[in-house]
């Protein structure tokens, strides 16, 4: 079974767990947590928070806090992202209106149409994962229940 995580937060005078909805990273968790949501490798990420990479792997494995709030960067990432593409919409009905008229190719304009169409929620993207520290805990102690009896992990 898992040992208590090595937690990777640091809180600042005056703040508490129970008056704060976000969990409150050090700067160097924080800085991983930006690389990461940005795109960057895990070495990537370790070098930008000035950790060795090691320490990066164990947060992702150990940190609730440190997984929340990666979580938390990607879905505000996956919803301004499906915000722009939403004001896409109404161009992606207009191109469908369009395929009426004989400027445009119709079997381009459709496809493109479509495309706009399904991005905005005609496909069902994976979950995330959970935004808050103790559910993420509770999946990785049904994880390690299920490892540890030999089950699927």
């Amino acid at each position: 079974m898992r040992s208590t995580p090595e937690r990777c937060d640091a809180m600042p005078q005056n703040a508490t767990a129970e008056n704060s909805s976000v969990p409150l990273l050090d700067s160097r968790a924080a800085l991983a947590v930006a690389a990461l949501s940005g795109g960057s490798s895990v070495t990537d990420a370790a070098r930008a928070a000035g950790v060795d990479r090691s320490t990066v792997y164990r947060w992702l494995d150990q940190s609730p806090e440190f997984v929340a709030e990666l979580n938390r960067y990607r879905q505000e990432q996956r919803d301004a992202l499906r915000h722009e593409l939403r004001g896409l919409a109404a161009d992606a009905v207009k191109a469908m209106r369009d395929l009426l008229g004989p400027d445009a190719p119709p079997a381009i304009r459709l496809r493109a149409a479509l495309a706009v169409l399904e991005a905005v929620g005609a496909d069902s993207p994976e979950p995330i994962g959970s935004l808050h520290p103790e559910d993420v805990g509770e999946q990785w102690s049904s994880r390690d229940l299920l490892r540890a009896i030999g089950g699927v992990g």
